[in-house]
């Protein structure tokens, strides 16, 4: 079977179970909308009123609403194109060794890359936005230290990857070619992140390495693995400057 041309635009799902690019950028706009709006609910400070356990909680359930909600409208979009929800998104099987030494290596070049930016944009002067504290998302009691873990390296790792990589990616790519739908999806994923000038080039290039780990195994736990690497170690640096009080 042929890939369809540049100039192939459909509302249809390809054969090969590619995802149409209106639904990919479905996946993304409601993403993003869900994520502003419950970003608004938190920034509100009604949470303030809760204590201990219910305002730890209360948290995990608001910054977990949109990948949920992303996550049901990719499963009533496979149901409604008559795909298994797995395969049409890449979890496909891979090999391990590979896989693995690629993701690992991936996650290390991209967290060294995005720390140099990161002190190379301190260094011109620019003070780090507060939103960019990923450990002030929860509260730090050993409660809210073990969902924090789970909300950065697992729910959101396995839900960006369905949507930019498993979704997005493929859509563009049956359009543009691999190349210029690693940019593009990359481009995208950097766009999506909270702080132009600290995270869009780094996020970048990290969106276009994961498409690229997709397009060499065929596999998005490969890329899923990477970006929760890739997170994990932020969490574990934030943490880290913090505690030897550099920020």
């Amino acid at each position: 079977m042929t890939d369809p041309t540049p100039n192939e635009v459909s509302l249809r799902p390809t054969s090969d179970q590619t995802w149409p690019l209106w639904a990919a950028l479905v996946l993304v706009a409601v993403s993003i909308g869900s994520a502003m709006t419950l970003a608004g609910v938190v920034q509100s400070g009604w949470l303030a009123s809760l204590d201990g356990a219910q305002q730890t909680l209360a948290y995990f359930f608001l910054y977990t609403t949109p990948y949920a909600v992303a996550f049901l409208l990719a499963r009533v979009f496979a149901a409604i194109f008559g795909w298994r929800i797995g395969p049409s998104l890449g979890f496909r099987a891979f090999d391990v060794s590979e896989g693995v030494a690629l993701a690992l290596g991936v996650a290390i070049v991209g967290r060294v890359l995005s720390t140099g930016w990161g002190v190379a944009i301190s260094l011109l002067g620019f003070e780090p936005p507060a939103e960019l504290d990923v450990t002030a998302l929860m509260p730090t009691d050993a409660l809210g230290i073990v969902l924090l873990v789970a909300l950065v390296v697992i729910i959101g790792p396995v839900v960006e990857e369905i949507i930019f990589r498993g979704a997005l990616y493929p859509a563009i790519r049956a359009r543009t070619g691999a190349g210029l739908a690693m940019v593009l999806s990359g481009i995208v994923f950097g766009l999506i992140h909270v702080d132009l000038l600290w995270l869009v080039v780094p996020t970048a290039l990290l969106g276009i390495a994961l498409a690229w780990l997709y397009e060499r195994t065929r596999s998005l736990w490969v890329p899923i693995l990477c970006h929760a690497v890739f997170n994990l170690t932020a969490l574990a640096l934030a943490f880290l400057v913090k505690s030897l009080g550099l920020v």
